[in-house]
């Protein structure tokens, strides 16, 4: 017990300087707690009450940083098997590039809860089953390939949400069914491939508003009925290249 106004410490002595820190440790340098604080992380530390910064997702064998992983840029790296769907707490993803691997499976829908994507690239992959509802979450995309994989199925209406959109690419898939009215909300699209597919029944009218369509690749599909004169307001309708192609249908 210190005498007089003399204080004790943590370490016993009076008027010491030693304190408390912010672990619950005498004199401590705040060591003892620090760490990754993110349950969602693979590298979660349950002792931890301090975020260290080091929170990560595996994936493939590499754990990625979910603060600081803005571009993951995975073309031509041997990848194999499925997109794991906790990738979807990279949150801070913009632009994730996956061309040119032996990846297979369903997209996961969790996909879609990377909202601040803006380039998205699953092109010449083994993918398959439909191109999950979810993507019209991703509001912010601006170029979308999906083209050379085994996606099937109709694609959904989801994709008129994706209002930045200029680049769309589904060519060589196995997809099918209408083309979903909803497309006419992608005003801004440059380009869309979806040549080499399945789609089936007649275009729909809204597909006339996307005026600065420069390039219109649908050939080799089953549509059907006439194409309205309106595709004359398409912006690469005059141009020297072949940039507006119909062809190996049923109009």
């Amino acid at each position: 017990v210190c005498d007089g106004s003399a204080v004790e410490d943590c370490a016993g002595e009076c008027n010491g300087d030693a304190v408390l820190d912010d672990c619950g440790i005498c004199d401590g340098d705040n060591s003892s707690c620090v760490g990754c604080t993110n349950q969602n992380a693979d590298n979660y530390n349950q002792g931890a009450i301090i975020d260290d910064g080091s929170c990560c997702i595996e994936l493939w064998e590499e754990c990625y940083n979910i603060n600081e992983t803005v571009i993951l840029n995975l073309r031509w790296s041997n990848l194999e098997g499925n997109i794991p769907s906790k990738i979807q707490y990279l949150s801070n993803l913009e632009q994730l590039f996956l061309l040119g691997n032996q990846l297979s499976g369903e997209i996961p829908e969790e996909i879609g809860n990377l909202t601040n994507l803006t380039y998205l690239e699953f092109s010449e992959n083994n993918f398959s089953g439909e191109i999950p509802y979810s993507i019209g979450n991703l509001t912010q995309l601006v170029e979308f390939y999906a083209y050379n994989n085994q996606f099937s199925g109709e694609l959904h209406s989801s994709i008129g949400n994706l209002v930045n959109l200029n680049i769309l690419e589904l060519q060589d898939n196995e997809l099918s069914g209408s083309i979903p009215s909803s497309i006419g909300n992608l005003i801004n699209l440059h380009k869309i491939f979806i040549h080499n597919n399945q789609f089936s029944n007649e275009l729909p009218i809204e597909i006339y508003n996307l005026v600065n369509l420069e390039y219109f690749w649908i050939y080799n599909n089953d549509f059907s009925g006439n194409i309205d004169e309106q595709i004359c307001n398409f912006y690469g309708i005059d141009s020297q290249y072949d940039t507006i192609k119909l062809g190996d249908n049923s109009f």
